[in-house]
């Protein structure tokens, strides 16, 4: 599938868009046999289905406010359906208060019906572990007690 770039561009601006909205909103962008994958994150480094990757953004989008995707770009391939895009994130982690900031990298394969059916997120998962430092802390703390109290 070849698709005009002004196209291609008009998913990629709504689903960037779409991140700020809720997982609901988001996953409507990729096919129901979607395998997607977060090489550098370590938790979910394996293939993930549209079920398995609603449930993660379940769990990191409500932490989340001020969310802003900018600076989006598009880049085609050589193999038709096949594309690549990076965006900036800005947003504030809500339990610890702090900013984080990432530089993504997008590959992802459309459809003919222009939803997503392979999808990999880069980014670097020290930002994200600084910004949820506290956290980490806290909880390798209470599972510490945990153990310490059996």
């Amino acid at each position: 599938m070849d698709f005009q770039k002004q196209l291609i561009e008009e998913v990629l601006s709504k689903m960037m868009a779409s991140f700020d909205k809720g997982p609901e909103n988001l996953i409507s962008f990729f096919s129901e046999d979607v395998s997607i994958q977060l090489p550098f994150s370590k938790r979910n480094s394996a293939v993930m289905n549209r079920k398995q990757y609603f449930n993660h953004l379940s769990r990191i989008l409500p932490m989340m406010k001020s969310f802003q995707l900018h600076d989006h770009k598009l880049y085609a391939t050589d193999e038709p359906g096949n594309y690549w895009a990076t965006a900036d994130l800005e947003c504030i982690v809500i339990p610890t208060g702090k900013t984080y900031r990432q530089n993504y990298i997008f590959r992802f394969c459309l459809n003919e019906e222009m939803k997503i059916t392979q999808y990999y997120e880069y980014g670097n998962p020290i930002k994200m572990a600084e910004a949820m430092r506290p956290l980490w802390k806290l909880f390798f703390n209470l599972f510490l007690a945990k153990i310490s109290a059996k």
